[in-house]
This record gives structure tokens, C-alpha cells and sequence, in this order.
């Protein structure tokens, strides 16, 4: 164990276990299971909010994920909890799952909001479902079925000429 003038603690060359004396990672956290049909709480990040700090939507706590860049890391994904307003008295909130390409920084790409509605790949929206592609001149944005007998039921808009066009196809069996 090593202690800094700075009040960090650092653990070098061993796994860090709480509630379990044999942790098998870096860190491992261990509850005992319970017969609730709830989540079981087992770590908690708080974002601390004194009375002067008005919190802006957006804000929450995150877990970052770092993979190696050359010599150094690079978030490479994160999943967020934020709040979906300003309002300190209320805490909607979204889940938001982000991943980045190489050489760039995380992006948000899909979210759940608090009313359950799900979005992919871009702007935030009030659709119980919504996709959202950026890139221009490629299959548009799709919503895909597969079976295990290779069937495939296909709804997409085809941005491939100027008519964005709604394709409905059906494959397979």
C-alpha cells in the first residue's frame, strides 16, 4: 500500500477485494445474494450537489472505459447516468452508452430515457424508438429481423439516391 502527500492510496502488484477475501480481478465487489426481485445495489457513484451548484441536464456520473492509444489510453466507451433536466428537484434521468472510433473521442450512441424510449446513434429525441444515421449514400437507417432459420424482415429509409425512399422487404422463409 502506498500513500501520497496528496491523500491518494495506491494498491501496486495485488487485487483489491471488498467483501471477499480472494478477489480473482483488480477489484472485485462481493454481496450476498438476496430472494428480492430488485436490483441488488453493490456500488454507488453520487454526484454530490450543495445548495449554490444548479445542476444542468446532461450532468450525472459516468463509468469510463480506457483502451490502449500508441503509448497512452484513450476513453474508448462509457456508460453515463445523466440528468434529462435542469430542475435540482427532480431527478429524471437518462442511461446513455457511448463508444469511440479510432482517433477520436467517445460519442454518444444509444440512450434510454426516462419514459423508456430508446434511441440510436444521434440526437435525442421523443420517439418511443428512434435511429439515426449519419452517413449519407449508404443504406439509411435500418431496423432488421433475423430469425434462426435465416429469415430477415427489413424496414429502412434509402438515402442511396435524392428520394429517401421507406423499404419494407421480407427474406428467407
Amino acid at each position: 500500500i502506498e500513500f501520497d502527500g496528496a491523500g491518494d492510496i495506491s494498491f501496486l502488484g495485488c487485487n483489491v477485494g471488498i467483501g471477499d477475501s480472494a478477489p480473482g480481478a483488480k477489484l472485485e465487489i462481493r454481496a450476498a445474494a438476496t430472494t428480492a426481485s430488485t436490483p441488488l445495489e453493490v456500488l454507488r457513484l453520487t454526484v454530490a450537489d450543495d445548495d449554490s451548484v444548479e445542476l444542468a441536464a446532461g450532468h450525472g456520473p459516468s463509468i469510463d472505459f480506457y483502451v490502449p492509444d500508441g503509448a497512452s489510453a484513450r476513453v474508448g466507451g462509457r456508460i453515463a447516468v445523466v440528468k434529462e433536466n435542469s430542475n435540482d428537484d427532480s431527478n429524471e434521468s437518462q442511461i446513455s452508452f457511448w463508444t469511440a472510433t479510432d482517433g477520436a473521442a467517445a460519442t454518444q450512441k444509444m440512450t434510454i430515457g426516462s419514459n423508456g424510449s430508446a434511441q440510436f446513434g444521434g440526437a435525442s429525441t421523443n420517439s418511443n424508438l428512434y435511429l439515426y444515421r449519419t452517413a449519407t449514400n449508404v443504406d439509411g437507417a435500418n431496423l432488421r429481423f433475423y430469425t434462426a432459420a435465416n429469415a430477415q424482415w427489413f424496414l429502412g429509409l434509402d438515402d442511396n439516391n435524392t428520394t429517401d425512399d421507406l423499404q419494407i422487404y421480407n427474406y428467407g422463409d
